[in-house]
């Protein structure tokens, strides 16, 4: 009889409403949920769980930047989770799965370590959005994307605009054939990369991505910032968005690229 679920869809839904770290339950609506669990030490034990639950998502996202479509993947893991939990007897504790909300799984004690698990993993590669990238971890970062990127072209600007979201630096002049492709996992982050064709087998690529590192220049500098083994690079910060711009060759072609080096923008 330890095992009896808990089948009272009123009391499990009143458990839901309360709010973790709130006095919810002492409200005159909530008499019933009180006096059930004055009466029953699981139903207790089962309400205390999902409170800490509630608490524990809480503080994890709170103001955390949440990758896109992060919510849905941990919500399909927990829902696999829950699945694995139901096929073993030992260990359910809810005889079904509550309609609307996956938080149920969390509370069932067997299933409780594996979604912890799961929210502190989601947790840690939320927080990757957030670490903060020097302006050298940057450089170096473009550098090995560029020298690893592959040589299938992307689509040419004149053809088909690039996102709205990445736009193309006003610092950084346009040059004809110019190409841009998206890319992910730079500096943990989705962005676009133009690739500037140049002469005599030249080429370089601007690098624009969504972060922000302190300290950077509003601009470009008139020479590079980093020359190593036949490359050029800078970063700068325009507002939210951080150019990189790699180019295979030396200053000359550098400053080449650049709108500072040609005079005023008119």
């Amino acid at each position: 009889m330890d095992n009896q679920p808990i089948c009272d869809e009123r009391i499990l839904e009143a458990i839901e409403a309360c709010r973790p770290g709130s006095d919810d339950v002492a409200d005159p609506a909530m008499a019933d949920l009180a006096a059930e669990l004055a009466a029953d030490p699981k139903l207790q034990d089962l309400y205390e769980r999902l409170q800490r639950v509630d608490a524990m998502l809480a503080a994890a996202f709170r103001d955390t930047q949440v990758p896109e479509g992060l919510d849905r993947r941990l919500l399909d893991r927990l829902a696999a989770a829950r699945a694995e939990q139901v096929v073993s007897a030992e260990t359910a504790v809810v005889a079904r799965p509550r309609r609307g909300s996956r938080r149920w799984v969390l509370a069932a004690g067997g299933t409780l370590a594996v979604a912890a698990g799961l929210l502190i993993a989601a947790w840690i590669g939320a927080n990757s959005l957030l670490v903060a990238y020097s302006e050298e971890e940057a450089q170096s970062a473009a550098l090995t994307l560029f020298r690893e990127q592959s040589a299938e072209p992307g689509n040419l600007v004149a053809r088909q605009p690039p996102p709205s979201d990445w736009p193309f630096s006003h610092e950084v002049a346009r040059v004809r054939g110019m190409r841009w492709r998206s890319i992910s996992g730079f500096l943990n982050r989705d962005g676009v990369a133009y690739d500037l064709p140049g002469r005599g087998g030249a080429r370089a690529t601007l690098y624009v991505v969504r972060r922000t590192i302190p300290g950077l220049q509003g601009a470009p500098p008139l020479r590079p910032s980093r020359q190593t083994a036949g490359f050029s690079t800078s970063a700068w910060q325009e507002g939210k968005l951080l150019y990189v711009l790699v180019v295979r060759g030396d200053r000359r072609t550098y400053q080449g690229l650049l709108d500072i080096a040609r005079g005023p923008l008119t």
